[in-house]
């Protein structure tokens, strides 16, 4: 890695960036990194909000939904997305088949939307086999972009297994029917990567400038960053600092699995993996055999259930006015014969450390992308680091005994975690998978 120090001004003079100064700025990625990452992970079936605003760009008014302009949107299939336009309540956001709608030549999609004129929002319960869409404003042409759909999650799929009572016998218990196993798959966690408008400058002088010498003090001079350069300097190490910790600070827009349903950090209320076993306490007479058989054989219990969270900004980390100014070539002064040097200030800061995140985490060719992987049963051997709480499929497992009812004569071979002594069973259950969320880079 190639690791730069750039310069900034001091005292009207050029010097080197301090460890102080470099540490801020990669702090400040880090904030970038939460607040808009490049690689987003969403729960299925959950709720998403977007706030959709709008700018004058010159060539007229364009949407810009989540800060983004005009983003191409990535919708799942049974998901719910409420498009929040009541500060842009002249340009009501409608859906399409067409690009541009109604101002393409196309009509209105009505199917899962609904429009709230008084609260200025469109619902979108995203239906299955939804096609591939647009979005629009109502009154104004050429403002929106495209919302393809999708139909499941991607990430990698995970099984809740428990087992199931057998049937119910009027005969005898040598026909009551034995204990299965039912296995209810889940696959909950769709991955998107973000659109990014980074682009890579061929005449490399938008990077922050440097001293290069061979060494001798008489020798300096002033050259650009490269790319690589800067993404060597301030990017790569902040990756690695996502992907090899855990949740807290240092990790700000990292995702993570956990079971607490009041968390402020969920990416929705909706759980990506519920794990159930059978209702023992559902049938309350144990071994004393006055159950009041017959029942539903299928009586599940609720074990534990996992959501999807993100870890939070923490504001102590965000710079504000203490953002290092760094130097750059001013590019319009290459038309002269005295190029000139400038401050950068803070907007263009902030773009290039957050456009670069996004591009390095999406396509770095050098071993720095950001990658999330279910590691567990079916998946193989996961590399990165675990995030949050293992996800535990609990069922019991150990064998079966057979229940009667006395009065009625109705025998059922019920599931029981494990026999223990004379007194009566233990009904604990066991672990029958363990499923881990991973983040690496690669």
């Amino acid at each position: 890695m190639a690791f730069r120090r750039p310069l900034k001004i001091v005292d009207s003079d050029f010097q080197e960036m301090t460890d102080s100064d470099i540490t801020l700025l990669r702090n400040r990625a880090i904030v970038n990194h939460g607040r808009d990452q490049g690689i987003r992970l969403t729960a299925v079936g959950g709720t998403v909000n977007y706030q959709v605003n709008f700018k004058y760009i010159g060539s007229g008014n364009k949407y810009f939904i989540g800060g983004r302009q005009q983003p191409t949107l990535e919708l799942l299939e049974g998901s719910t997305y409420i498009f929040d336009w009541s500060t842009s309540s002249a340009h009501p956001l409608r859906f399409s088949t067409t690009s541009n709608g109604t101002h393409g030549g196309g009509s209105e999609y009505t199917t899962g939307v609904t429009v709230d004129t008084t609260n200025k929002k469109t619902t979108f319960v995203v239906p299955s086999g939804a096609p591939t869409l647009f979005y629009y404003c109502q009154y104004h042409s050429a403002m929106g972009g495209q919302a393809n759909t999708q139909s499941a999650g991607d990430l990698n799929s995970m099984n809740d297994t428990r087992k199931v009572g057998g049937a119910i016998s009027e005969v005898d218990s040598a026909s009551a029917g034995s204990v299965s196993t039912l296995t209810i798959n889940y696959d909950r966690i769709m991955s998107n990567t973000d659109n990014t408008d980074y682009k890579n400058d061929s005449n490399k002088i938008s990077y922050p400038v440097y001293y290069e010498s061979d060494g001798n003090s008489a020798h300096l001079k002033i050259r650009a960053m490269t790319d690589s350069d800067f993404k060597d300097t301030f990017i790569r190490p902040v990756i690695s600092t996502l992907v090899n910790g855990g949740t807290g600070v240092g990790n700000q827009g990292v995702y993570f699995i956990t079971q607490d349903s009041t968390s402020s950090n969920l990416i929705s209320s909706t759980p990506i993996f519920v794990d159930t076993v059978f209702d023992v306490d559902t049938y309350a007479g144990g071994v004393a055999g006055n159950l009041g058989l017959p029942e539903d054989s299928d009586q599940p219990s609720i074990h534990a259930k996992y959501y999807l969270a993100q870890s939070p900004i923490d504001s102590n980390i965000s710079l504000g006015s203490t953002l290092p100014q760094m130097l750059l070539i001013d590019s319009a002064s290459l038309l002269t014969s005295n190029p000139i040097i400038r401050i950068a200030d803070s907007g263009t800061t902030d773009d290039l450390l957050l456009t670069s995140m996004k591009d390095t985490e999406m396509n770095d060719s050098h071993g720095y992308k950001v990658r999330y992987q279910i590691a567990g049963p079916g998946h193989g051997s996961v590399p990165g680091t675990q995030v949050g709480t293992s996800i535990l499929d609990k069922a019991l497992t150990a064998g079966q005994k057979i229940f009667s009812n006395t009065v009625t004569g109705y025998f059922q071979a019920l599931p029981y975690g494990a026999y223990g002594d004379s007194t009566g069973l233990f009904n604990v259950p066991a672990v029958v998978s363990t499923y881990q969320l991973k983040i690496r880079k690669e």
